[in-house]
């Protein structure tokens, strides 16, 4: 039987890796489409790609697991594999995988549900999915029959390191590993652990920032917008690094404080007569200056990142009534 099988692998090794590539491109569409084209360029860490056992390979596990039925039992004679950054990432990915029309699917190995039945455990960590094509079709006049297979893994890329570093050599060696080293090599994973969990709390942290300073400029905009009439919807590179500069101050800001510093109609008038020839003026960034010299002088004018635009600071300082000698 194993002559004919592996004949039969040799004639289907197009299938297999036509059938990959159908696998992966509709997996990457769908976790586009899930994130987004912006946070979709940085989701994967490593290209998403496949591999197809060489013939020898397939002959030794042959030998090496004597299967009653290959042809069944064998079922990563092709895999693909995706890398994301976190573990929070995977779940993206899983929805992408499971509960499609083009192909059928099975779970094979899920680390979380592992670690829920045995959590002592510090072991080999992936999700690991088996995608197989649902009926006859055919891919770019390749011929792709029913029940074809391929083994889908998803790692995060710290599940990614330690499966590269240790996992061939540790849980499929041919030599005798030495208790200290599987030692050593739980105690890695445990480690990963912890290092993921705090990854996915700065990753929320970092979050947070992003969204609180979307929406102080979107506060500043839309007040630029009663003055002018028209403001940038994107932020700007001014508005950045005012915004990382004052972070902790600008927390306090709100929608109504800023509508009430720019009520006054001089003030307004002003701000409009400037535009035309001041970056600073002509940007809805303005308005949070206004904020941050009445409610916190001294951290403002300390800390001003920018000395070419000290005048127009000044300016402002003066429409509230105010020197910068404070």
């Amino acid at each position: 039987m194993s002559t004919d099988f592996l004949e039969w692998f040799e004639d289907m090794r197009p299938a297999f890796g036509k059938w990959a590539e159908f696998v992966i491109d509709t997996i990457k569409e769908r976790v586009k489409s899930d994130v987004g084209e912006g946070r979709y360029e940085s989701f994967f860490k490593l290209s998403p790609a496949y591999r197809l056992k060489t013939i020898t390979s397939a002959a030794e596990k042959l030998d090496r697991k004597k299967y009653p039925n290959p042809y069944e039992e064998m079922t990563d004679l092709v895999g693909a594999r995706f890398v994301v950054l976190l573990r929070s990432d995977i779940s993206i990915l899983d929805r992408a995988i499971i509960n499609r029309s083009c192909w059928a699917v099975s779970k094979e190995r899920d680390y979380i549900n592992e670690t829920f039945v045995d959590p002592s455990v510090f072991d080999y960590q992936s999700m690991h999915y088996l995608v197989r094509s649902t009926g006859d079709c055919v891919l770019d006049g390749v011929q792709i029959p029913e029940g074809l297979t391929c083994e889908v893994q998803v790692r995060s890329l710290l599940q990614h390191a330690y499966a590269e570093l240790v996992h061939d050599d540790i849980y499929k060696a041919d030599v005798f590993v030495h208790e200290r080293t599987k030692r050593l090599v739980a105690r890695s994973m445990a480690l990963m652990e912890s290092t993921d969990e705090i990854f996915l709390e700065i990753s929320k942290e970092l979050e947070s920032i992003r969204s609180a300073q979307t929406c102080w400029f979107s506060a500043a905009s839309l007040a630029y917008r009663d003055i002018s009439g028209s403001a940038s919807t994107d932020p700007t590179e001014l508005y950045r690094l005012i915004s990382e500069t004052y972070r902790d101050v600008l927390r306090e800001v709100s929608q109504s404080a800023l509508g009430e510093l720019i009520k006054d109609s001089r003030r307004r008038q002003l701000i409009r007569d400037r535009a035309s020839d001041s970056e600073l003026f002509s940007d809805p960034t303005c308005v949070l200056v206004y904020w941050l010299l009445r409610n916190s002088p001294r951290r403002t004018v300390r800390e001003w990142p920018r000395a070419d635009l000290q005048t127009d600071l000044e300016q402002i300082a003066a429409d509230l009534g105010m020197s910068l000698n404070v």
